[in-house]
């Protein structure tokens, strides 16, 4: 149980100066488990039920879990002075929880799925590369892939001066469209895999996330929604 001043609580929930908030409470417009408060007090924003003028106040500190579908065009950041960023693509209730951030990134012209979190510990342990959290990829190549290359990717490989990708899973699908699966997240690790075979990649889709498969969410590119309890828990069997 976190308690906090319900003044410095109100603040933050309502977007408020502290003199409104003053003013709000002398008004008799909070209730806090359906008592009038007309003094400052201590809260519990997890558990205490929080009205102002009669509206509940969602506690915008507790963790949530979102998955989307992310489109092009838009950045895996908080703000961003050039491009729209994948929280502009929030709901204004859902963008206001404190410390919300992405689950490792996606290059601004890759899509698919994409999750967006404000729980730490639950980002660092999935983006960790000793957890071999497999992503799933769908890769459009510039050419015709090599099968012959299959066994370079399926041992790992040097992408640059003293780095190293780890081995991968590969399957053709189509002659210039792969399946290629991860267990770590290097900067552009997909496209300097390619590139170093004299790809380029054209089109880059995140189709799975551990058991989460972009066909079954049925999300349009952009949209998004709330992990399942039950989701969140199979993530955390992860780590």
């Amino acid at each position: 149980m976190k308690q906090e001043r319900l003044d410095k609580y109100l603040a933050f929930a309502l977007g408020f100066t502290r003199s409104e908030v003053k003013k709000v409470i002398k008004d008799k417009l909070i209730t806090v488990n359906g008592e009038l408060v007309n003094t400052i007090i201590k809260v519990d924003p997890e558990n205490d039920e929080i009205r102002y003028d009669g509206e509940f106040l969602e506690n915008k500190d507790k963790k949530v879990y979102m998955v989307m579908n992310k489109a092009k065009d838009c950045v895996c950041a908080n703000w961003d002075n050039m491009h729209e960023t994948v929280f502009e693509y929030l709901y204004e209730e859902d963008s206001l929880y404190r410390d919300l951030h992405t689950v490792g990134r996606l290059d601004l012209d890759t899509t698919g799925i994409l999750l967006i979190t404000n729980d730490g510990k639950f980002t660092h342990k999935l983006v960790a590369p000793k957890k071999h959290v497999e992503k799933k990829y769908k890769v459009t190549l510039d050419k015709e892939f090599d099968a012959e290359l299959i066994k370079y990717f399926e041992k790992g490989f040097e992408i640059d001066e003293n780095e190293v990708v780890k081995p991968s899973k590969i399957k053709v699908i189509e002659p210039n469209v792969v399946h290629l699966t991860l267990t770590e997240g290097k900067y552009h690790q997909v496209k300097r895999m390619m590139a170093k075979f004299d790809y380029t990649v054209v089109e880059l889709e995140r189709i799975e996330f551990s058991f989460l498969k972009l066909n079954e969410l049925n999300l349009k590119l952009g949209e998004y929604r709330y992990l399942t309890n039950e989701e969140v828990k199979e993530l955390y069997k992860l780590f």
